[in-house]
């Protein structure tokens, strides 16, 4: 309401007006269900997520990580960015980070030759008890997730998952963090926002700043 104030209206606002209205109406309204998701967000499971992540990488264990869609592409961004961190804070030399969504050459080949619900549990040969699994998914749901989880469940590594909503994965984590009422776009902002949680607790605490 506030920023609609701001606009003629709407009899006397022209098409421009009313696509300008609409643009900024939209956007208020996403960042609103985003705070309130924020406001709303189970700290507890998050600190508590991001400490096993923490411990596991300080007695040298790996973390691997799998998504679908765009929650590959926030796997490789957790990759990429926490394996920058171990190699600065050198935490123990033999903590790993395993993107499980990083070669579309090895994916396509385990979906081609297995079935794509086995392209992740393919890849946990290695993982061992005390490694962490690390599951992004909106659904929750996903087969090839869901494999991966009870694969990990037989290694004795632990499983953190990121969801949207209850879901079958949260019932098989160790440690399930539901976040974004069943939205794709406030559940992937919200990976962003826990991976970005795991990298300043691995930089003591102090922000990232260019």
């Amino acid at each position: 309401m506030k920023l609609q104030s701001i606009f003629p209206p709407k009899s006397l606002r022209t098409r421009g007006d009313m696509m300008k209205n609409d643009v900024v109406s939209n956007c208020d309204l996403y960042l609103s269900e985003l705070v309130d998701e924020i406001n709303k967000a189970p700290m507890k499971d998050i600190e508590k997520a991001c400490e096993v992540i923490f411990d596991a990488f300080k007695c040298g264990k790996t973390l691997y990580i799998a998504g679908n869609g765009g929650s590959a592409a926030s796997a490789n961004h957790f990759y990429a960015d926490l394996s920058n961190e171990l190699l600065i804070h050198n935490i123990n030399s033999n903590a790993r980070v395993n993107s499980l969504c990083d070669s579309i050459v090895r994916l396509t080949a385990i979906a081609n030759d297995y079935g794509y619900e086995n392209v992740f549990s393919q890849q946990l040969s290695h993982g061992q008890e005390g490694d962490i699994l690390l599951l992004l998914s909106v659904s929750g749901e996903s087969k090839n997730l869901i494999k991966a989880a009870d694969l990990a469940q037989s290694r004795s590594m632990k499983i953190v998952s990121v969801t949207s909503m209850t879901s079958t994965l949260t019932h098989i984590s160790h440690i399930s963090i539901i976040f974004g009422d069943c939205d794709y776009g406030l559940s992937e902002d919200f990976q962003s926002i826990f991976l970005h949680m795991l990298k300043r607790m691995i930089n003591n605490n102090i922000p990232h700043k260019c």
